[in-house]
């Protein structure tokens, strides 16, 4: 697939991380690396005080970052500067307090996801520049929001010496001689390096992508708040147990607790006994002895079976007293399977199954606790359907 390319930046004082980062993406294949990546857009996330150490040398026509995509036959893709902004609606010119940290890190939070949420892009976040908390902050929002094809990375200059000499942009650059900030040659003058002896490498950062645990509701009206994002993603990971308490048909894990109708509960309540007793013949990956923890219809539609029985008790049970509903599905069920009408006696069951998965998707807005309850189903002749999880993470009460 062809992707659009958008780079993000953390920025400081420092500039030429921009132009060694862009290099060093537009030379990777070349270099032996990954597919060439060029930005069709590039936002540098920085302060007041970080725009007021690049502007004047790095951005516009004929400056550093617009000779650099010029030099590789390139035009200069738009460039947005993106400063956090405190509560008071005033530009940040530092990272350093508390309220700070959560301002930045809800700018490259917001920005990073209004890409994510967008198929035909690819995304590459540099961690060069800037505060370190700055950069812990990039890698974080990658990690919440981005998907397979984006990527995380920091730049490493070859040799040493060049990162500390003044103009020293990228490798190959016109202006060959650099000076260094504080060596001195044998005359005591500042002792100079050739640019083009220089490398810039793009060393590609491992992330763990979490964009499927991080529920809906972290973005209330569709905003990015970073500590509310963090809760809905520690959420997802302590929710690991799921309740089913009989009396009230209650579906409870973490802070969620849905009431079922009675037949569903049932059913429900039969697919965790499955699971946590280890039922044989069924499983998500198929069937037979080798397989456990799922129901296959042919088991549940056998008149007089086992796994009808458990059902039954488990629906009038759900009633607490004795219905006529109960001895209504009751008699029509075991009726129609008496006839051999298998497909109609299945589609209260698969009703009840759809029903309740409409349910759940309605009550859980956290897309990784909802898959965790959801009922799965499987295969055709015969089809199987149960729940991804393990016996620990059930009780019934």
């Amino acid at each position: 697939m062809s992707w659009r390319d958008i780079l993000i930046l953390t920025v400081g004082a420092t500039p030429p991380v921009v132009t060694e980062t862009v290099w060093a993406l537009l030379t990777r294949k070349r270099n032996g690396g990954a597919a060439t990546f060029v930005p069709e857009r590039i936002h540098l996330v920085t302060t007041a005080g970080g725009r007021a150490a690049f502007k004047a040398e790095l951005l516009g026509q004929g400056k550093k970052l617009e000779e650099l995509f010029r030099a590789f036959g390139h035009a200069l893709p738009p460039v947005e500067v993106n400063l956090p902004i405190d509560v008071e609606g005033a530009e940040l010119t530092d990272i350093r307090s508390d309220h700070e940290c959560v301002a930045y890190a809800n700018t490259i939070s917001r920005l990073i996801k209004r890409y994510a949420d967008d198929d035909g892009t690819r995304i590459h976040v540099s961690l060069a520049g800037g505060r370190k908390t700055m950069s812990y902050y990039a890698g974080a929002a990658i990690s919440l929001f981005g998907r397979d094809q984006d990527e995380l990375s920091h730049v490493l200059v070859t040799p040493e010496h060049l990162e500390q000499c003044n103009g020293f942009w990228w490798p190959g650059q016109p202006d060959d001689v650099v000076t260094h900030k504080w060596e001195k040659d044998d005359q005591g003058r500042p002792k100079t390096y050739s640019a083009a002896d220089g490398r810039v490498d793009a060393a590609f950062i491992p992330f763990a992508r979490l964009k499927l645990i991080v529920s809906d509701d972290a973005f209330p009206d569709g905003d990015v708040d970073y500590a509310q994002v963090i809760r809905a993603v520690q959420e997802s990971l302590d929710a690991q147990r799921v309740i089913l308490v009989c009396d009230t048909r209650e579906i409870r894990i973490g802070r969620y607790i849905v009431t079922v109708p009675h037949r569903e509960f049932a059913l429900y309540r039969l697919l965790t006994t499955a699971a946590k007793e280890g039922w044989r013949g069924a499983g998500p990956d198929g069937l037979g002895d080798n397989h456990r923890g799922w129901v296959s219809y042919d088991k549940l539609l056998q008149a007089n079976g086992r796994t009808l029985s458990r059902f039954l008790e488990f629906y009038e049970d759900a009633f607490r007293i004795g219905t006529r509903e109960y001895e209504e599905f009751k008699v029509t069920v075991t009726s129609k399977l008496a006839a051999g009408l298998i497909d109609e006696a299945r589609r209260p069951f698969t009703q009840a199954r759809s029903k309740l998965n409409k349910l759940l998707g309605n009550e859980i807005p956290n897309v990784l606790i909802r898959r965790r309850l959801l009922i799965h189903s499987a295969g055709r002749s015969p089809a199987r359907f149960g729940l991804l999880l393990e016996q620990h993470q059930i009780e019934v009460r």
